[in-house]
């Protein structure tokens, strides 16, 4: 669904992505995870063509981006760090002339109310579809813009911190609608700081870090035993002391040696 090789971005000495490999498969709930000022928000700026890379190459859906941008664009969703809408106008209106902004004609023009209808209630705003925007707490303008990312029932779903502004019900309707439009075939790409929301929502993991992709895995491998030990007992006394004598067989192993040179 989503393959780069080798893309990097570069502004100026600044280099905000580098040699990034990602690999994001049909059906996936794709989690890219690093702290704030990893790239995470450029590198989803270069899958939707919105910034140009420096070197490197790009496919969304089998088609070159930026070359095929215009193709590939109206089956994606997007939601990028903080939603723009016009405060004046309802949140009903600002879906309604974003939705006239992209292709389709007369068939779209159709069957706009219906899709604004589906997406208000989906993110939990068909009761407040008609107040305006400037009206609208900070959760609610994150709702808003996940509305825009849906109306065009988009195959894929690009989301760039997802929660942000969103109190814990709301993280959790988010996480539930997710899988929700996961399971109905809709691939999934969300970038986001927090592991714990990564871990509970997504089923691939990539790991970003100053640019760089240093972790790419399915995440029930990356949860799979690393040798810790567990041990459980009423006993705390006895618990203590069977985790010195793990510690003392551990100091007493002997360590590997590097070969002599010759």
């Amino acid at each position: 669904m989503i393959t780069t090789r080798a893309l990097t971005k570069r502004y100026g000495a600044v280099c905000a992505v580098q040699s990034v490999d990602l690999d994001v498969r049909e059906g996936d709930r794709y989690g890219l995870l690093g702290p704030n000022g990893s790239g995470k928000t450029t590198l989803v700026r270069l899958l939707l063509g919105l910034v140009f890379a420096t070197s490197g190459e790009i496919e969304v859906m089998g088609q070159r981006i930026p070359r095929h941008v215009r193709e590939v664009l109206p089956q994606v969703g997007a939601l990028i760090e903080e939603p723009a809408a016009y405060p004046h106008l309802s949140g009903r209106v600002n879906l309604s002339l974003l939705d006239a902004a992209g292709p389709g004609g007369r068939a779209a023009r159709r069957s706009r109310r219906k899709r604004i209808d589906e997406a208000l209630e989906q993110v939990g705003l068909a009761g407040v579809g008609r107040r305006p925007v400037k009206a609208y707490s900070l959760g609610m303008r994150q709702r808003l813009g996940l509305a825009a990312a849906l109306i065009r029932r988009p195959r894929l779903l690009i989301l760039d911190e997802p929660g942000n502004g969103l109190d814990p019900r709301g993280i959790r309707d988010l996480r539930e609608l997710i899988i929700g439009l996961n399971e109905t075939g809709v691939t999934v790409l969300l970038s986001s700081h927090l592991l714990a929301e990564v871990e509970q929502l997504c089923t691939r993991v990539g790991v970003l870090d100053a640019g760089r992709l240093v972790l790419q895995d399915d995440l029930a491998s990356l949860r799979a035993p690393t040798g810790r030990i567990l041990v459980d007992t009423p006993d705390a006394d006895q618990g203590w002391r069977a985790r010195r004598r793990l510690r003392g067989r551990r100091r007493a192993a002997p360590s590997p040696r590097c070969p002599a040179h010759r």
